[in-house]
């Protein structure tokens, strides 16, 4: 007999709580829950994987970033998911990929 393992990644396990907790009202609307930093260290994942997740709710439209340091929740009538699309392949090291990703992050508004 096989036994078929189901694996979550990090990534969804960490956004399955952060939406458990904006459904549950822990998170109230417009409400600051953090910086990506202060984010990883709670959920003790590693920042990538923590703003790979902020960046894909805010893309649904459920969160949203200002100055760069801060992830807000977005009040459920105001929720409408991004239609900016765009796709860039780089090699994840030296110092120009840090500024590449920034430069996307920036345009896409994320």
């Amino acid at each position: 007999m096989i036994t078929k393992i189901s694996t979550i990644t990090k990534e969804e396990q960490v956004r399955r709580i952060l939406l458990g907790r904006i459904d549950s009202g822990y998170y109230r609307e417009n409400e600051k829950i953090g910086s990506i930093r202060t984010l990883a260290g709670e959920f003790k994942v590693s920042k990538p994987t923590m703003g790979q997740t902020v960046s894909n709710l805010v893309i649904q439209g459920i969160l949203k970033t200002a100055q760069r340091h801060s992830t807000f929740v977005v009040p459920t009538r105001e929720r409408t998911v991004l239609t900016k699309t765009s796709g860039l392949l780089m090699l994840p090291s030296g110092d120009l990929y840090g500024k590449m990703t920034g430069a996307v992050a920036k345009q896409l508004g994320i």
